[in-house]
């Protein structure tokens, strides 16, 4: 593979990060950035990348509520996903075809691709997609009416989220656990819980969830009588979806607000917002929408047209019956057991009471049948996480061991090695006659006493006592302070202090002090700069270091041809992380680092 197949690679992994990031905030761009880079990598055949466009563009149509258009998608995703052998993307395609099945209705479909999501990110260590899959299966326990099971997973999902500040998740397990009170009635914790998560959501920029919350704050204060907050709710919630393009968000929030106006008891402004909904969820498929917005407009039904009414029934019976939705289909059921009891029509009231019961016992026996089989996949999945962190405790300390006898060894055999050659060509130097050419022998010093530094950067790197973020900081800081000070070059240094409790895997953390050490190298040797500013802080799950300086400056082109850049670049790709170097001729240099933490 070329270097210009490689560049291009990380340029289409890199588009793929940036059309997943919009997935909260921006869905033109989502699907626009998702579609340029399917085509990319369809020309080149690189699969990996279109995997990925793939997902996000199933994505794009799950959260315009295009079901049917999501899950071809998120198919075709799944199947590339596997044949590549990407663990972690085909964990994140059940997550999401099972989020999609959960709001078509298929509840039991849900759950059982939502539970092989989290078996494969608990059996590999994929924590925050895992995190992710808690809080779905959460989700749908709550909808399968479960709320034990359902708080269960959600805390389990809340716990893994704060333990390693997955803040995305985090507000969303927040804004389950206030829907949860909100279904037991407890509005005062509701509240809370609704508005830690709208704060998170406004920290994120996360617009769709911002939307969704403020919907559903305002619901909670219909619930508490006071209808003026929950209009300002809704309406804002109402403009955020419709800023950002989110026809489903819209959907939503007109029906909400139909709702709190039907409860206000203006009958008339709640009609016309949820005609608007009953629309926008039509146009889009919304199929459980359309069924929500159906009966609520027939409990509205102004009119004393019967027929009208009882075709308005028949229609959300039958769009019920196309996504095999039981929850509405016993709600639809009910309604028109009571419509035909009170028109009279007693055969077939009795026959609607007999669907009824039907769904009520279906319902049941499903959540049985399906805590039963969650039963044995989790003893699976608890079996499969004892046998993980055995076989990794193993593992560990066979690592550790190997380190140690690693550093130890090559500290002993190379190291004395070197330092012999060192220090025999300096007493050679000192006694050799003068017309002995002293620059080959000098040449060999400079070489071994380079290899001892390189050695002794191995060594540290691999013995598992250095393995604290705060040795590593330490260890740069000594290194930039001793080579800059050394040549009357000022050093300001901006370390966040938070950085101190993090830890990196080994080769990570070698690949990152290596990137350091080559700027200040290269910054001591050619920059000619009299200050350097160090700073290093983290951002979400990313490390970022920038190194700038006030000296000549260089061109980038062409100095990217030299061994050095082309290291530091191999080294952050290994990192899946990104180097930009920035420098212009009399105004200095800046280099930026930014990688995500393993």
């Amino acid at each position: 593979m070329s270097q210009v197949d490689v560049t291009l690679f990380q340029q289409i992994d890199q588009l793929n990060k940036d059309a997943w990031a919009y997935r909260l905030n921006d869905a033109p761009k989502l699907i626009e950035l998702a579609e340029k880079v399917l085509k990319t990598s369809k020309s080149i055949s690189y699969k990996k990348g279109e995997a990925e466009a793939l997902r996000a563009i199933g994505f794009y149509f799950m959260r315009t509520a295009e079901h049917e258009k999501a899950l071809r998608y998120f198919d075709q995703a799944l199947s590339m996903f596997q044949k590549i052998e990407d663990l972690a993307g085909e964990a994140l395609v059940f997550q999401c075809l099972g989020v999609v099945q959960r709001r078509v209705g298929n509840y039991e479909q849900a759950m059982t691709l939502l539970l092989k999501a989290l078996h494969i990110q608990t059996r590999e260590g994929f924590r925050q997609d895992e995190s992710f899959s808690l809080y779905n299966i959460s989700v749908t326990y709550k909808y399968l009416g479960n709320l034990d099971q359902a708080l269960e997973y959600l805390l389990q999902a809340l716990q893994l989220a704060r333990n390693h500040q997955y803040q995305l998740t985090e507000a969303y397990a927040l804004n389950h656990l206030g829907a949860i009170y909100a279904d037991m009635g407890d509005c005062v914790n509701a509240l809370e819980y609704y508005k830690q998560s709208l704060r998170l959501r406004r920290l994120l920029y996360d617009k769709w969830g911002e939307a969704d919350c403020l919907n559903r704050l305002g619901l909670i204060y219909c619930k508490l009588k006071d209808f003026e907050t929950a209009v300002e709710y809704c309406l804002e919630s109402l403009a955020t979806a419709q800023a950002i393009g989110d026809k489903k968000g819209t959907g939503d929030s007109l029906y909400h607000l139909g709702s709190i106006y039907n409860e206000m008891g203006k009958k008339e402004s709640a009609c016309i917002y949820v005609n608007q909904s009953l629309q926008i969820r039509s146009e889009l498929a919304d199929k459980r929408g359309q069924v929500e917005s159906l009966l609520l407009f027939i409990d509205l039904f102004l009119s004393t047209d019967l027929e009208a009414k009882e075709s308005l029934l028949n229609q959300a019976n039958t769009i019920a019956q196309e996504i095999l939705a039981k929850d509405l289909l016993l709600d639809i059921h009910n309604v028109q057991y009571e419509f035909y009891k009170k028109s009279g029509q007693f055969e077939k009231s009795l026959f609607h009471l007999e669907k009824q019961l039907q769904y009520e016992k279906e319902l049941y026996t499903q959540t049985i049948n399906q805590k039963l089989t969650n039963q044995k996949i989790n003893h699976q999945i608890e079996q499969a996480k004892k046998e993980a962190e055995n076989a990794a405790i193993k593992a560990e300390l066979k690592l550790l061991t190997d380190r140690q006898r690693i550093a130890r060894d090559l500290h002993d055999e190379v190291g004395s090695t070197l330092s012999s050659i060192s220090i025999l060509s300096e007493s050679f130097l000192r006694n050799v006659q003068a017309d002995i050419d002293k620059t080959r022998f000098g040449d060999l010093g400079d070489k071994a006493r380079g290899a001892l530094d390189s050695i002794s950067d191995i060594v540290w790197s691999v013995n598992p006592d250095n393995d604290s973020m705060e040795k590593l900081l330490a260890r740069m800081t000594r290194y930039a302070s001793e080579i800059l000070e050394g040549i009357d070059v000022e050093l300001f240094l901006d370390i966040e202090d938070d950085l101190a409790a993090i830890t990196m895997p080994m080769e990570q953390r070698k690949d990152f002090y290596l990137i350091f050490k080559e700027a200040i190298n290269n910054t001591a040797k050619y920059s000619g700069a009299t200050q350097v500013w160090v700073k290093l802080n983290k951002f979400e799950e990313e490390i970022c270091l920038e190194i700038k300086d006030n000296g000549r400056g260089f061109e980038v082109e062409q100095a990217k041809m030299g061994n050095g850049l082309r290291n530091m670049a191999a080294r952050a790709a290994r990192m899946k992380g990104e180097l930009q170097i920035e420098s212009t001729i009399g105004q200095g240099t800046l280099i930026k680092l930014n990688f995500p933490l393993v």
